[in-house]
C-alpha cells in the first residue's frame, strides 16, 4: 500500500473513532456553518447523521439552545480577534428536543474568501453539570 493512502486511512479511521466529537465549521460574517461531525459526535448525543442533517450548512446555530447562542458568538468573534483558541460550554439539541451540555474547544485558521475555518472537538459534560447542580442544591438545602 502507498505511503500516502495508508496515512490517509488511518487518519480517515482516527478521526471516526475517537470517543469524543469532532467537528469543522466555516464563519464568514455573521454566518456559521458546519461542514463535518464525526461519528463520536453522533454518540455523544444518541443519534447518527442522517438524523441532524438540518443543522448542516446554515441551519448549524439552530442546534444550540436559544439562551447560549449570544455567548457562542462573542467567544467566536473574540477567538478570532485574539488569534488564540476558542473555548466554550453551552447546550446542544437532541433528536427528542432535550438539551446536552458541551464544552467545545476549536482552533481556526482563515481559508480565503473572509472565511475562518475552525477545527472543533466536543466533550459530553452533562454529568459534570449534573454533579455542579447536585452540589448547589446541597448547599441551599443546608
Amino acid at each position: 500500500m502507498d505511503e500516502m493512502v495508508y496515512r490517509e486511512e488511518y487518519v480517515k479511521d482516527l478521526y471516526q473513532r475517537l470517543a469524543t466529537g469532532i467537528g469543522v465549521f466555516d464563519v464568514k460574517g455573521d454566518t456559521l456553518e458546519l461542514r463535518f461531525l464525526n461519528d463520536g459526535y453522533y454518540k455523544m448525543l444518541g443519534s447518527d447523521r442522517s438524523r441532524r442533517e438540518q443543522y448542516f450548512g446554515k441551519g448549524t446555530l439552530l442546534a444550540i439552545h436559544p439562551e447560549d447562542r449570544e455567548e457562542l458568538w462573542k467567544e467566536v468573534r473574540a477567538s478570532i480577534a485574539e488569534h488564540r483558541i476558542c473555548r466554550l460550554t453551552c447546550r446542544i439539541c437532541r433528536d427528542d428536543g432535550s438539551y446536552s451540555w458541551m464544552g467545545i474547544q476549536a482552533n481556526h485558521m482563515p481559508v480565503g474568501n473572509g472565511i475562518e475555518r475552525f477545527y472543533a472537538s466536543y466533550v459530553d459534560l452533562d454529568a459534570q453539570k449534573a454533579a455542579e447542580r447536585a452540589r448547589e442544591e446541597a448547599r441551599q438545602n443546608v
